[in-house]
């Protein structure tokens, strides 16, 4: 992994609250639930619960889960824009 991806891994504090915007299918997620699940292979995993807003699908608001380790990857390479409520954000 190179320099700059880990840094900007190591900079995203996810927080309930934050704002993530899936920037391929324009949906805007809050943050709402944070999960500690075990896992034989990985020991510990936290996962995230999503509230989905897509204003242009006008679809009511849609819960999703997403891992932790896996939000902040997308996160870092540009697939999802994140606003945290702590004033930090990162747009690619």
């Amino acid at each position: 992994m190179n320099n700059s991806l880990k840094t900007r891994l190591d900079s995203v504090i996810l927080s309930i609250g934050d704002i993530v915007v899936d920037c391929i299918n324009n949906d805007i997620g809050i943050l709402v639930r944070r999960t500690r699940k075990f896992d034989v292979m990985l020991d510990e995993l936290y996962i995230w619960e999503v509230r989905w807003i897509n204003k242009a699908k006008e679809d009511i608001p849609m819960s999703g889960a997403i891992e932790e380790e896996s939000l902040k990857l997308s996160i870092a390479v540009g697939t999802y824009e994140w606003h945290s409520i702590n004033g930090e954000s990162i747009e690619l």
